[in-house]
């Protein structure tokens, strides 16, 4: 029987991770502030001081009780994801600005979501708190995944820089299946006429 590897880093990894999303999100925000309300920068700057507060929570006052400082670090964690997916879906659906939710979508909220999984994959599989244990995630797993992130990226910007492309494309396929249409119509109206007439001849 192998022996399970117990992992040697702190919970307080996620702790880390979460803050640099905060700051990452709150930095980007600053950028394109014209299409967020002004007060949601600083909204995530103070997430981001909470966590370091939570750091120093852990090792003063939680410092034995790993458990405690687990779940506390996770729910740090899924919160800054959570914060991610609904700043997109605000963007997206709120906003209704599609292509800039897609570039959102590829460089920041599929990479931080597939990352931060991978992690909680990797930190759960090899630590003695009791909990389910989730399946291992592959290092292939997760490059497909970033694969897939930088095509919806690149397709992202492309339509945002070139919006008439697309609308060219669009047109050029309804262009195609409506001259299909009026071919299939003309060759069925042409039959018509061919079966009319040799009924015709048929008669006389």
């Amino acid at each position: 029987m192998s022996r399970r590897m117990y992992s040697s880093a702190p919970p307080e990894i996620f702790l880390f991770i979460g803050i640099n999303v905060f700051l990452v999100l709150s930095f980007s925000i600053s950028i394109f502030e014209e299409q967020f309300p002004k007060t949601l920068p600083y909204i995530l700057q103070i997430a981001a001081l909470e966590g370091f507060g939570q750091i120093w929570i852990n090792y003063t006052l939680l410092f034995d009780c790993v458990d405690t400082r687990f779940w506390s670090s996770l729910f740090y964690l899924a919160m800054s994801i959570l914060s991610v997916i609904v700043i997109n879906i605000y963007v997206g659906i709120r906003k209704k600005k599609l292509r800039s939710a897609g570039i959102l979508m590829g460089i920041f909220t599929i990479p931080v979501s597939a990352i931060s999984f991978f992690v909680i994959s990797a930190y759960t599989n090899g630590t003695p708190i009791s909990m389910p244990v989730p399946p291992i995630v592959p290092i292939q797993f997760l490059g497909a995944i970033l694969v897939c992130s930088i095509v919806i990226l690149g397709l992202s910007i492309f339509v945002y820089l070139k919006p008439d492309a697309i609308k060219k494309i669009l047109e050029r396929r309804r262009e195609q299946c409506n001259s299909s249409e009026v071919t299939l119509e003309t060759h069925l109206i042409t039959d018509e006429k061919e079966i009319e007439n040799q009924g015709g001849g048929e008669k006389h």
